[in-house]
């Protein structure tokens, strides 16, 4: 994610590592299901369109090899900047879960995110954010 955040797209992540349908599930809430370009167009419209940093640190990883799944819960920084074209305004050290599920060949048929929408710093970038003039 930090190497998409970077670009400015999730065209290449999505290539390597989604299965030909996918489901995501983010808190917001933020859910669909589609192609993988499906995908790419919704995060290029929403959190591509926002965020220009992503790190994440202290990553903690659970595999279900039965399930097919992995979680991964994580710290977060994060730069609400309209992809570089805002003040800068980072979110901190804010916990994150992903889970994805995988397909018999280890593509991705499914990504559920975690995180507290109403957390006051992500309200107050997002908010700080539309309404600037980008």
């Amino acid at each position: 994610m930090t190497e998409t955040m970077a670009s400015g797209s999730m065209a290449k992540m999505a290539k390597k590592y989604f299965a030909p349908t996918i489901e995501w599930d983010w808190s917001g809430p933020q859910t669909g299901s589609g192609s993988p370009d499906d995908l790419v167009k919704e995060f290029a419209a929403t959190w591509g369109s926002m965020v220009s940093v992503f790190h994440p640190s202290d990553p903690f990883v659970v595999l279900d090899s039965v399930a097919k799944k992995v979680a991964v819960a994580f710290s977060l920084v994060i730069n609400v900047d309209g992809a570089g074209k805002s003040p800068a305004c980072l979110i901190t050290n804010n916990p994150i879960l992903f889970t994805f599920t995988f397909d018999d060949k280890g593509k991705v048929t499914k990504w559920d995110g975690l995180w507290d929408p109403n957390d006051p710093s992500l309200v107050g970038c997002v908010t700080k954010l539309s309404s600037a003039e980008l």
